[in-house]
This record gives structure tokens, C-alpha cells and sequence, in this order.
């Protein structure tokens, strides 16, 4: 497998970013985990064994971990990679109306180390027109320009 040039990091180390993570190193990309608990990445760092049931799943980090590294500095992964998925949860609050509380934090914490040329994807469930909101939050805090600076999905 050739090794691509990109890094890719994936902000949140659950359902859905372990098995992105995996992928893209299968398929050859340089990957950063980044997840808030701790006690989950130095889990993942001593065993790549995850603690979610995926097929195939701890069998790909194993096999790919010379491309995988597990993190809970956002500030490195946002200077070390390329693209960055955000694929955090979006529970359900007691209205039956989406929580976007980590949302919100993880685009505070990357506002804060975003840089020109980065491609930031959302893959979190959200409603319409969330994703423009984000953006417009990444430009005010950040000073760059959504389009220009950096692009967002």
C-alpha cells in the first residue's frame, strides 16, 4: 500500500470515527485520533483494540498502526493534519431536540489552531444549515475566510 501525503484527523474516537480512522490507514493515509477522554487514547495507544464492536475493526488498527496515532492534544492534530473530521455525537435532549454542545466545543477548540489550506468535515448528524453556522463561527474566531482561507463540508 502506498503511503498517501496527507494526514487525516478524526476528532472523536467513537461509532463512527474508529472505523473512519481505520480506513483511511488501510488505504494508506497518515491518521491522528483525537478524542477529550483520555483514559480512552492511552487505552487505544497501549492495545489498538477499540471498545466499540466493529467487524474487522481492531484487526485494521493493529494492522496499520505504524500510520495511526491516538492524541488527546487537538492544538498537535490540528498542526500536524491536512483534513480534519469532526464526527462527535449528537444526542437527543429531553425536547427531543439535537445536542450540539460537543459540536460546538470541538469547532471552539479547532477555531483556535485552524490554519490556511485545511479542509474541516463535518460528519456529526446535524440539522440544515448547521454546517454554515460552524463556518461562520471558525471565520470569527479565527480571522480566516471559509472558501478562501479554509473549506468546510
Amino acid at each position: 500500500m502506498d503511503e498517501k501525503k496527507e494526514k487525516i484527523g478524526i476528532f472523536g474516537l467513537g461509532y463512527i470515527g474508529l472505523p473512519l480512522l481505520a480506513v483511511f490507514a488501510k488505504k494508506g493515509f497518515r491518521v491522528v485520533g483525537v478524542d477529550i477522554n483520555p483514559r480512552k487514547v492511552e487505552k487505544l495507544k497501549e492495545t489498538y483494540r477499540a471498545e466499540i464492536y466493529e467487524p474487522g475493526l481492531n484487526e485494521a488498527l493493529r494492522q496499520n498502526k505504524n500510520r495511526i496515532e491516538f492524541t488527546s492534544d487537538q492544538a498537535y492534530a490540528m498542526k500536524e493534519c491536512d483534513t480534519i473530521l469532526i464526527t462527535v455525537g449528537t444526542p437527543i435532549n429531553d425536547k427531543k431536540e439535537p445536542d450540539y454542545r460537543d459540536i460546538n466545543n470541538a469547532f471552539d477548540s479547532i477555531s483556535k489552531h485552524i490554519r490556511s489550506g485545511q479542509l474541516i468535515i463535518l460528519k456529526s448528524t446535524v440539522l440544515p444549515g448547521l454546517t454554515r453556522q460552524l463556518a461562520e463561527k471558525l471565520e470569527k474566531l479565527s480571522g480566516l475566510k471559509a472558501g478562501k482561507d479554509f473549506h468546510i463540508v
